[in-house]
């Protein structure tokens, strides 16, 4: 989960994007060990071959300097690395200890394959050392204060490239460096130069991201109050390393939540959703606490696997029961995506598309149908193209004929008999060719095809409110 973490905050990757580059990283790299592990400790019986896999790893240049600083320690610390304890069934991601060529590597593999590599490293240097500084200047009776922070000694932080600042040649780029302050005596007078009042306003929490989520599902058990089922889930949360990048997907593909650049945002479904259940325990990390209790009493021999199921079953029909009563008496409000491009009523979801309100209407049938090339098109998708007539940026989890995922632009189209359709805007498309494929490693994007001229679009029965921006193909 941390590498998901720093992934998504670093490259704005998706926790499932990361988890495809690990697992290739793994399974056809063999560059790095198994990926879907919680544990961040190793055994210590790998202790003799941990120099080994420093030095292979050194050959590459990008990782030679702090390699070699590995190799040439006496003793290694491993207070911070090695815990037989902290290891269940796979310790920590590691590089593997054999020759890697990265040549071969995608674009996110090898970014994967970096992060990973460089934490290894750094977690055999030692502390990173800063120098704090702070000044208070009074002004006309009032205390300003101003804080600085230099790194003096780079320590762990020299695996990731960085300088301490008298090591500096000056050729770096300054962009967010730490303020270095000048040196001043107590009492010393300075000139105020510049006086600027600045009015802020206080900002709501930001939208959860991948990272965040994943967090927040991790840490879960720090909000459930009884001790024990609180202590049950200190070290799963909700879900597993393996699985949470698929519940976050999962809440994506059934339409709750849509992806907005990093951002993660709850659909009108979504929202809909939370009404319905309200304070339902469905809805409380204490439930998970409670059955994580039992399964811990379960595995020491204190409950049995039957009777646990026997309440899970008639948890769930309990539940079930009364959502059905609560479902007759709720009405819930549809998601408006803009007006339709034909007649201009609202288009709203359905179960199966994206209709125009008005579609009883002789002359509008617009609809453009969920799905697409094996994947469901989300909310914050068909409202661009519905008002811009196309995507800025490529969409991905389509997928190919061969089962292998693909991203591309699309674009809102009118054929010769007036029916809107939904294509891809994609060169291979408009010279009638198959998609690019490899989604998660970075291919398959129109840049690696062939741009020809795309042919016009045929003149519309029905022409579209001059405000609507329709892209021919």
């Amino acid at each position: 989960t941390s590498l998901q973490r720093e992934a998504n905050t670093r490259y704005g990757f998706s926790a499932k994007r990361t988890l495809g580059a690990a697992q290739r990283c793994y399974e056809e790299h063999k560059a790095l060990t198994y990926p879907r592990t919680a544990s961040r400790y190793l055994t210590s019986d790998m202790v003799p071959e941990l120099k080994e896999i420093a030095a292979k790893v050194g050959h590459h240049p990008d990782y030679a300097k702090p390699a070699a600083f590995v190799t040439a320690l006496d003793l290694l610390p491993l207070g911070r690395v090695v815990d037989d304890a902290k290891v269940g069934d796979h310790h920590a991601i590691i590089p593997t200890n054999a020759e890697h060529n990265l040549a071969k590597f995608s674009d996110d593999d090898r970014k994967i394959y970096d992060m990973v590599t460089r934490r290894f490293l750094a977690a055999f240097h030692p502390p990173a050392e800063w120098e704090n500084t702070r000044i208070e200047t009074t002004v006309a009776g009032h205390i300003f204060r101003t804080r600085g922070k230099v790194l003096i000694f780079a320590g762990w932080r020299a695996a990731y490239g960085e300088l301490p600042e008298e090591e500096k040649t000056g050729i770096e780029e300054d962009e967010g460096r730490d303020q270095t302050l000048p040196k001043l005596e107590q009492g010393e007078g300075v000139d105020t130069t510049e006086v600027e009042s600045a009015a802020k306003e206080t900002k709501p929490p930001r939208r959860y991201s991948d990272a965040s989520l994943l967090g927040a599902m991790e840490t879960a058990g720090k909000l459930v109050d009884d001790d024990e089922a609180r202590e049950a889930m200190k070290e799963s949360g909700i879900g597993t390393p393996a699985t949470r990048s698929s519940i976050i997907e999962r809440l994506i593909d059934v339409g709750y939540v849509e992806r907005d650049a990093r951002a993660l945002v709850a659909t009108e479904k979504g929202l809909n959703v939370i009404r319905l259940l309200a304070d339902h325990p469905l809805t409380s990390p204490a439930l998970t606490g409670d059955w994580e209790r039992r399964l811990n009493l379960i595995e020491a021999g204190k409950e049995t696997r039957k009777a646990f199921m026997a309440d899970i079953a008639k948890f769930a029909g309990e539940t079930i029961g009364v959502l059905d009563t609560t479902l007759k008496d709720v009405k819930i409000p549809r998601a408006n995506l803009g007006p339709c491009p034909v007649c201009g009523h609202d288009i709203i979801e359905n179960r199966k598309g994206y209709s125009c309100w008005g579609r009883e209407d002789p002359g509008c049938g617009f609809v453009i149908w969920k799905s697409k090339a094996g994947k469901t098109m989300p909310p914050v998708v068909v409202r661009e193209l519905v008002q811009t007539g196309q995507t800025a940026k490529q969409v991905t989890g389509f997928k190919g004929r061969s089962g292998r995922s693909f991203r591309a632009k699309l674009a809102l189209m009118q054929n010769e008999e007036g029916r809107w359709r939904v294509e891809f805007d994609e060169a291979w498309a408009k010279e009638g060719a198959k998609p690019p494929e490899g989604e998660e490693t970075g291919e398959g994007t129109a840049a690696q095809a062939v741009a020809k001229q795309a042919p016009k679009k045929p003149a519309a029965k029905k022409k579209a409110p001059a405000k609507k921006k329709v892209k021919a193909a």
